[in-house]
């Protein structure tokens, strides 16, 4: 991140470099396997919008999956 001091007259700007930014999400759903599905299912459509990496798609929804199937084989 390059945030440069202000400028006389204006605001100052910032610019981020958008490989290093790191998004957190935090939610809370029921322990129940619809719940967890239609969060994962949620989340997926979220990301297919706004993801700059289409390449990491599959990996993101593969992990998010396993994590769904592990929650639901111990519930």
């Amino acid at each position: 991140m390059k945030c440069p001091g202000d400028v006389k007259g204006g605001p100052s700007s910032c610019e981020f470099d958008p490989d290093k930014l790191t998004l957190k999400i935090d939610f809370l759903i029921r322990s129940e396997v619809e719940a967890i599905a239609l969060a994962v299912d949620k989340l997926m459509r979220w990301l297919k919008k706004t993801c700059r990496r289409p390449d990491q798609e599959f990996a993101v929804e593969m992990a998010l999956r396993v994590a769904e199937w592990r929650a639901t084989k111990r519930s």
